[in-house]
């Protein structure tokens, strides 16, 4: 037995008062305890080792021994451990909450209203690019008497719907061109100063800020006008709207 293998079974011996050699018994699945002695008895530097092991294991067992239990603790220990081991009803409450949550979403989502098919989207989905005769049509279902403002070739009609403008619903068109290689996107709001009051100029300024052009034009029709909004591109990018 070399010196490595001896001290690792010093780490497994125990003391035993019966025994003149002063190694337990335990170390049967991992060696013969008189086999340790006798390596033990040939080399002193292990056997200082074990000296000192033991020397500090008596130390230590009559400081234990000298300290008096108090009376009960044993049962109380045993009590702890026994409330420790009962799960909490705040537990099962917190669980049976999970639960209810879980499920309250799944039927939220299984209730809620399904999304408003807009006419206008299927429309344009199945026939890209419109005329101008669709988009006043459109807006009379909207309740706007105004004809659909002719600043866009509606070849270039990419959706309209209906936008929320300051908690209002506004009619908006959206143009894109994406002719040789670049995209353009203008944006034409119906607004009317029966439902919005504002400065011209101080609405082209305010308008103008992270955009490449803006045009406000009077419809000529009641009180509505014609607010359109270059967001990518320029007002050359997008050829006029033919004459009829």
């Amino acid at each position: 037995m070399d010196c490595s293998h001896a001290r690792l079974l010093l780490l497994f011996s125990r003391p035993a008062e019966s025994s003149g050699s002063g190694l337990g018994t335990e170390m049967d699945g991992l060696g013969s305890p008189s086999y340790l002695q006798g390596h033990l008895d040939q080399c002193g530097e292990c056997r200082e080792l074990a000296r000192k092991d033991k020397a500090v294991d008596d130390v230590l067992g009559r400081a234990m021994r000298q300290v008096t239990v108090p009376t009960g603790m044993a049962s109380r220990i045993l009590d702890r451990l026994e409330h420790a081991r009962r799960p909490s009803p705040w537990t099962w409450l917190s669980i049976a909450a999970a639960v209810l949550l879980t499920a309250g979403l799944s039927l939220t989502w299984y209730l809620q209203p399904l999304p408003y098919l807009d006419g206008g989207a299927v429309f344009l989905a199945a026939h890209h690019g419109t005329s101008a005769e669709i988009v006043t049509n459109w807006l009379a279902a909207q309740g706007c008497a105004v004809d659909a403002p002719q600043v866009i070739d509606y070849a270039y009609l990419d959706s309209f719907r209906m936008a929320s403008v300051q908690g209002r619903r506004v009619p908006e068109l959206v143009f894109v061109n994406q002719a040789h290689g670049t995209i353009s996107v203008a944006h034409v709001y119906i607004i009317s100063r029966r439902e919005f009051r504002w400065d011209d100029a101080e609405l082209i300024q305010a308008v103008s800020a992270g955009s490449r052009g803006v045009d406000l034009i009077d419809a000529k029709q009641g009180d509505f006008w014609f607010l359109v909004i270059y967001s990518l591109g320029s007002r050359e990018s997008f050829p006029r709207q033919p004459s009829t």
